[in-house]
């Protein structure tokens, strides 16, 4: 899972360090492969939150996570507030600078995924395997649910 969020994070990463100069074909490009990553990494997250969060946890989990994720964007904009100032238009040097720095936070974080320790709570491997191992008609579950 460590792996999904890593991998699906580059995108995200790309797309901010290829602001510092844009190009047309570049930022539609990753914006693409962050459609793609987005999926992945969201679906991702959800998972980790689930396995790691024992008994009845999930929901304040799930709060923490949702607070530390607005924080940061609030801590974008105070960093751009008082960066900026009161500037009318944005350089070029400053927009290097902007989206150097918000690249740099986007590698840590990407980074950190792969410290994740590996879930205790994780699915019961012998279920997903006999799950595997029974081959079902792709009808089956809409026969199932008609029962």
């Amino acid at each position: 899972c460590k792996i999904s969020l890593f991998l699906s994070a580059i995108p995200y990463t790309g797309f901010v360090f290829c602001m510092i100069n844009p190009y047309l074909w570049s930022v539609f490009t990753l914006s693409a492969l962050l459609g793609a990553g987005g999926g992945v990494i969201w679906t991702a997250n959800g998972e980790v939150i689930a396995k790691n969060s024992p008994g009845d946890t999930k929901a304040k989990n799930t709060g923490i996570f949702w607070s530390w994720f607005n924080t940061s964007m609030l801590l974008g904009n105070i960093f751009l507030y008082f960066y900026l100032g009161n500037s009318e238009q944005i350089s070029d040097k400053q927009r290097h600078v902007i989206y150097l720095v918000l690249g740099i936070f986007c590698a840590v974080g990407m980074c950190t995924f792969l410290l994740l320790a590996p879930s205790e709570n994780s699915a019961d491997v012998e279920t997903v395997n006999e799950a595997v191992r029974e081959p079902q008609s792709i009808l089956q579950p809409i026969v199932d649910a008609v029962k």
